[in-house]
């Protein structure tokens, strides 16, 4: 579930984690229904439609990595909280990670992988540590 609460999509106001499975069920109308993860990774696996789980939560992220592992990534990328990236890279090391950070900041490089970091962090300690390289980008000059 993307949303905190059930509200925008499924008229019900409380938070997510506070109603059982049994509870969210019943939400929506009858063939209109809040599917589980795990029925979304079998269809993305059956139609190759590929899913991005967004995670805003550690904890959730890694149960989802845990689910995603059983069923199959080949279909399934992450994207989300730095933390929670962290986990499931460190859980599924070949996992597609979007970072999707709205600042101008520097991703974590850990979230990569270890390739990426071993080629990307020498080349952006190199920009970093060119004199105005910055100032240049700002100013629209090349």
């Amino acid at each position: 579930m993307h949303d905190a609460t059930f509200e925008r999509l499924w008229g019900d106001p409380h938070p997510v984690g506070a109603l059982s499975w049994k509870e969210i069920a019943r939400l929506g109308e009858p063939g209109v229904r809040v599917p589980r993860l795990a029925d979304l990774l079998e269809l993305s696996a059956t139609t190759k439609v590929p899913l991005v789980l967004d995670q805003k939560d550690a904890a959730a992220g890694a149960a989802a990595a845990r689910l995603v592992e059983r069923v199959g990534p080949e279909h399934t990328a992450f994207c989300g909280a730095t933390e929670g990236l962290l986990d499931i890279r460190r859980m599924l090391p070949h996992a597609t990670i979007f970072c999707n950070d709205s600042g101008l900041r520097t991703p974590d490089l850990r979230v990569l992988g270890r390739d990426a970091t071993a080629v990307l962090q020498p080349a952006l300690a190199r920009a970093v540590a060119r004199p105005g390289a910055g100032a240049a980008r700002r100013s629209g000059s090349r």
